[in-house]
């Protein structure tokens, strides 16, 4: 397969660009390509203050290496052989009221889901995975259970109707692995992106982890998962231990 070309998305300015243009070119990136890298959609010094959180409970998961995973709250849903656990744990580890989830519904990262999936739509703390990623030249360290082909509405997986906001809290280049993207045509496409950026994609898009064997530092970042409201796989409800499906507009400064 051959390597598609690196994205670039406009930067967001106020004074030529309002949120209904924005939306309109990501939806439109979507139809064809199956996802879109939105630019600059989130705060800066929001993705650092949550990255330092996240950083804490990665320190704290290695600290205490040889306890069980079941030393950590349900709620986590930590895997210990992928390194992914509930967005949950940032609240625990250092941000406070749902910084994440808050900053997205504030930002026009919104705007995009509701497009898709309605004004109510929610969002699973449980089942927005954070992770960390170590390099490729680290070889026995974990390595992400995403490094395989895979679409997040796969019969193995079923969260059919979601949409997926990827939200880097480092950045995604030649040393940082990000992710991938099989396109229609057969294409790779791999996307640079940098603190405040994230992708949206469909639960039915190819992707995985980037085949990176240059990256040198540790990656971390949380797929965040959306739903409709009367669309949400019963494999959600099963697992939900501690936190109910938060409604995004509940977040939002302004009423939508």
């Amino acid at each position: 397969m051959q390597i598609g070309r690196l994205l670039r998305w406009p930067r967001r300015s106020a004074a030529r660009n309002s949120d209904d243009v924005l939306v309109r070119h990501a939806t439109d990136e979507i139809a064809v390509r199956g996802f879109t890298a939105l630019r600059q959609v989130l705060a800066r010094d929001d993705v650092g203050a949550i990255c330092v959180a996240a950083q804490a409970f990665y320190d704290d998961v290695e600290r205490r290496r040889l306890e069980p995973a079941t030393a950590y709250p349900r709620s986590y849903l930590f895997n210990a052989g992928n390194m992914a656990t509930s967005m949950a744990a940032l609240d625990d580890y250092g941000t406070a009221d749902y910084q994440l989830l808050r900053i997205v519904a504030n930002s026009w990262a919104a705007a995009c889901l509701r497009h898709y999936l309605g004004d109510d739509l929610v969002c699973s703390l449980t089942h927005s995975r954070m992770r960390k990623s170590y390099p490729q030249s680290i070889p026995d360290h974990p390595r992400p259970s995403t490094v395989a082909w895979h679409s997040d509405g796969d019969k193995n997986v079923g969260y059919y109707g979601a949409y997926v906001l990827w939200v880097p809290f480092t950045p995604c280049n030649l040393d940082f692995a990000g992710l991938e993207f099989e396109q229609a045509d057969g294409t790779i496409a791999k996307v640079d992106l940098e603190l405040g950026d994230a992708l949206l994609f469909p639960a039915t898009t190819m992707h995985r982890t980037a085949d990176c064997p240059t990256s040198t530092q540790v990656r971390y970042s949380c797929d965040m998962r959306f739903f409709k409201v009367g669309d949400i796989p019963g494999r959600v409800h099963v697992k939900i231990a501690q936190d109910s499906l938060l409604s995004v507009r509940a977040f939002a400064s302004e009423p939508w």
